[in-house]
């Protein structure tokens, strides 16, 4: 009867465990069903992550390109109109100014970085020109030693320029000041006045371009 009884006992215990078995398989088969479904959703969400970054990349790029040439536009703009502010200065040092001290072209300077000349002026009054000052500047402009410093005095520095002047009548060129920009340089701003030089009409002009070009 013990012998009955224990055989009967192993039996259900095979029976339990085919059952257990058959169960771990239909899980396995359940999951290999469910595994393609996240493996394509996984594939979804990646590639979707991927086209949103190239796409974020992308307009950060050009904001980028944008920023930067607007940045260069305004640094273009606020350059010329620091240039057109010292043609302004430099036009009205020669046209309208006699210079500090009044009398600084008899003073016998060595140069223009003498600490006695406050400002250099060629005007013997507004939109009459000295003709002594003319002299002495155009003798500085044209000195490789003197040029820069001269600028300085007129409110020009730290740009470059040069001046000219010429009759009214039949353009004959008096003066030519300086040494003119160099072939690569972009004059940025320039002016012109009519003036009075030795009791007839005349016409300054002057240039300005970024100094070292």
């Amino acid at each position: 009867m013990s012998q009955g009884w224990n055989e009967e006992w192993m039996k259900k215990r095979m029976d339990e465990q085919r059952t257990d078995e058959g169960s771990t398989k239909q899980r396995k088969t359940r999951m290999r069903r469910m595994n393609p479904k996240k493996t394509k959703i996984a594939q979804v969400m990646i590639s979707d992550f991927i086209v949103s970054l190239s796409v974020f990349m992308l307009v950060l790029m050009l904001f980028y390109v944008t920023w930067t040439r607007n940045v260069d536009a305004m640094g273009e703009e606020l350059l010329r109109e620091r240039a057109l502010q010292a043609a302004q200065k430099g036009m009205d040092a020669l046209t309208l100014s006699p210079g500090f001290p009044s009398n600084w072209a008899v003073m016998g300077l060595a140069s223009p970085g003498d600490a006695a000349l406050g400002g250099i002026g060629t005007a013997q009054s507004p939109g009459n020109l000295d003709e002594v000052k003319m002299a002495q500047l155009a003798a500085w402009l044209g000195n490789p030693n003197n040029h820069n410093a001269t600028l300085k005095k007129m409110g020009i520095g730290p740009y470059d320029a040069d001046v000219g002047l010429s009759l009214t009548d039949g353009g004959t060129q008096i003066y030519y000041m300086g040494y003119g920009p160099q072939s690569d340089a972009q004059v940025l701003a320039s002016a012109q006045r009519l003036v009075v030089y030795a009791n007839k009409s005349a016409t300054v002009r002057i240039r300005v371009w970024r100094a070292g070009q």
